[in-house]
């Protein structure tokens, strides 16, 4: 028979996926991308090859300890469990929850949508819309998931030696897109032209 205090928690380790190059987390059995996201059309683990390595290592970070920023954009104990499978920016949708660790126990709660910091309430259309299609993962999302810190560690061990056996290119192998490549030159321009009018004369 499970004792009730093992029934409580959740499982968790990490797996490489081939089809996705990265490695994801695997909560009771499912890729945490698949539980946020069923059909898998959009988001990615953040443990992508397709992103900086610095950059995931900041993610893996953040998962570890509650007290740090996984990046700039997010709030301490801010973890994105999935971002965008483009360029991971936060504005093109990551689905995020809250960590928090005592000495025996991890758990993330608080599921939401990194960023969104709207105060308006949704408008009547939404509300139809996610109860329609309830394709959101807010509808079925666990608003909380507890797990053992040994069995949470190990899984954030295994993690790293995951990205360390598939080695990671220097660089994010995909080129800027058009469109990126587009509004870099227009910043670029817009930089050129701020240093032309600090200093007319030209020197």
């Amino acid at each position: 028979m499970v004792d009730d205090q093992a029934r409580e928690f959740s499982s968790i380790t990490a797996c490489w996926s081939d089809g996705y190059e990265a490695v994801e987390l695997v909560v009771d059995g499912a890729p945490v991308p698949h539980l946020v996201q069923r059909q898998r059309l959009v988001g990615l683990s953040p443990f992508a090859r397709r992103f900086p390595k610095s950059r995931v290592r900041e993610w893996l970070a953040g998962y570890r300890d509650p007290g740090l920023r996984a990046n700039a954009e997010l709030s301490k104990g801010e973890l994105e469990l999935t971002v965008c499978s483009v360029d991971a920016d936060i504005d093109c949708g990551s689905f995020a929850v809250w960590l928090e660790r005592d000495h025996d126990r991890v758990t993330w709660r608080g599921p939401h949508w990194a960023g969104d910091d709207s105060e308006d309430p949704p408008s009547d259309d939404e509300v139809l819309d996610s109860e329609i299609i309830e394709e959101d993962p807010l509808v079925y999302f666990p608003e909380k998931l507890e797990f053992r810190s040994a069995d949470y560690d190990a899984a954030m061990d295994s993690v790293q030696q995951l990205m360390d056996a598939h080695p990671w290119p220097v660089f994010a192998p995909n080129p800027t897109g058009w469109f990126s490549r587009l509004m870099n030159r227009a910043r670029g321009n817009k930089g050129e032209q701020l240093h032309s009018d600090d200093d007319p004369g030209g020197s």
